[in-house]
């Protein structure tokens, strides 16, 4: 995706950003699903120095008719949802940094405030209302990281991982099926760090991404579609969530151990 970029801040263009995801699955059924960003030209968006401040949040637990209906997604979330339903998610992601106070943790309102207000309702035809989760990862832009977050080699900013347990009664190639097909919902949003006067403290920008494993490294299984909606739990119910510090559109590779 084109890098965030607020007006007084150059006329050039900063290099792209690309938000990835990977899975890893093991022998008896765990996993880990890994997600980063990676900024092309190596910039640091931890960093003091950034302009703004931002933060992301990931929406899981879709339900498998939501699934399967963004298997073919570029990225964009127009064919996991629907135009209404974009259009509106960048919208609410902005209007969460209406009223934050820079005197305090800005990223840590923002973020929670865009967590605990869910998808818009354009977007609940989409949901499962029984059950959904999501994950605050904290904000960038403030000289914070997170050195525990996982990240595959060669990746510069890891923002969350979800792990889960093996050992059920599945076999092994749903397991694996559930967790190659899994998708997550990702609005970002950044805005102008008001001390800086470089750049209109009323700026803010917002991405929505939907992110899946699209891509398998020869010799491992391909997924004959998404496993029944019965198996689906099995992705989260043993499993957890690691939030990282950050934000993330190429899609990683899925790899056997």
């Amino acid at each position: 995706i084109p890098a965030f970029h607020p007006p007084g801040t150059g006329n050039v263009p900063p290099a792209d950003w690309s938000y990835n995801t990977a899975v890893a699955v093991e022998n008896d059924g765990s996993s880990r699903q890994t997600y980063w960003i990676d900024t092309q030209d190596g910039s640091d968006i931890w960093s003091e120095e950034l302009p703004y401040y931002g933060c992301l949040a990931g929406f899981h637990s879709l339900p498998r008719r939501t699934i399967e209906r963004g298997q073919d997604d570029n990225g964009d979330c127009m064919q996991t949802f629907d135009e209404d339903c974009v259009r509106d998610t960048i919208e609410m992601a902005k209007q969460r940094t209406a009223s934050f106070d820079e005197t305090k943790d800005a990223t840590g309102q923002v973020c929670s405030d865009l967590i605990q207000s869910g998808l818009p309702e354009s977007c609940q035809e989409y949901l499962d209302p029984d059950s959904s989760s999501g994950s605050v990862v904290s904000g960038f832009g403030n000289n914070t990281s997170n050195d525990e977050c996982p990240e595959p080699e060669g990746a510069n900013h890891g923002f969350f991982s979800i792990t889960s347990g093996g050992g059920t009664d599945a076999d092994f190639d749903t397991q694996y099926d559930t967790a190659v097909t899994y998708a997550s919902a990702i609005p970002t949003v950044v805005w102008a760090k008001r001390q800086n006067a470089r750049i209109d403290p009323e700026w803010v920008d917002a991405r929505f991404v939907c992110m899946r494993t699209d891509k398998i490294k020869a010799g491992s299984r391909v997924p004959d579609g998404v496993p029944e909606e019965r198996n689906m739990g099995l992705r989260t119910a043993a499993g957890s969530i690691l939030s990282c510090h950050a934000l993330v559109m190429s899609f990683g590779f899925v790899w056997m151990f």
